[in-house]
């Protein structure tokens, strides 16, 4: 339905246009696509169980929405006709991962598979709500590291020449360090795929056939609070 005089009143800075059936504003032509795809997905899952268990995500993306400090999210893998695209984001052995077929971690409830994130002063954390020392992720991007990303726990120092800080997230909730974007690369354990922050190496710690992608913080208001191993 088209937006009423009133409602476009009350937003005159707007201008509305067509997404398919939906009327958008066009301050957010990202968002434009991201519902376009939605209302299609939304037409073909009532036949398919994956498609259907991705909607509460994909209808994230074509809402804005403000992820605050301290707001558990999940984090989302965009690289389109890929493998990797729609995966969500696992911890495990102080690494991350996508499509990890276990991350064996102690939770609070069962376990989807996903690792559970928040932000706090340009850091980020693995959610734990029974720790005063979460697990905190960190990145070496010096030239050892390459872009190593991982995670630390409890009082354990982070590793030599990495960081800590500057992570962040953008209008559309992706998710960058210092500005620098991630890579997904393949045939890590269990055939998931070991996530790197992009340090201007283009296959990182000799791997092959790694990918540039988007990562987008999906809000979580009802998290597992968790453990990941180390």
């Amino acid at each position: 339905m088209r937006p009423s005089q009133k409602s476009r009143g009350a937003r005159s800075a707007m201008k509305w246009r067509r997404a398919g059936s939906t009327w958008v504003d066009d301050v957010s032509p990202a968002r434009e696509e991201a519902v376009i795809w939605t209302l299609r997905l939304i037409q073909i899952s009532h036949h398919n169980m994956q498609l259907r268990a991705l909607l509460p995500a994909l209808v994230g993306l074509a809402t804005a929405s403000t992820i605050e400090d301290g707001d558990t999210f999940n984090l989302m893998a965009l690289r389109s006709a890929s493998a990797i695209h729609f995966a969500n984001f696992n911890a495990a052995l102080s690494s991350v991962f996508l499509r990890l077929p276990e991350q064996n971690a102690t939770c609070n409830s069962e376990s989807d598979g996903s690792a559970t994130f928040y932000l706090k002063d340009g850091g980020l954390y693995l959610y734990d709500d029974n720790s005063a020392d979460p697990q905190q992720l960190f990145v070496d991007r010096s030239g050892m590291g390459q872009g190593k990303f991982g995670y630390t726990t409890g009082s354990q120092a982070a590793p030599r020449n990495s960081e800590r800080e500057t992570f962040e997230l953008d209008e559309y909730d992706d998710l960058t360090f210092n500005g620098a974007g991630f890579l997904a690369c393949p045939s890590s354990i269990g055939g998931a795929f070991s996530v790197w922050v992009s340090a201007g190496v283009e296959n990182p710690g000799g791997n092959e056939g790694c990918l540039g992608m988007s990562v987008r913080a999906v809000k979580n208001d009802d998290p597992n609070s968790c453990v990941y191993t180390q």
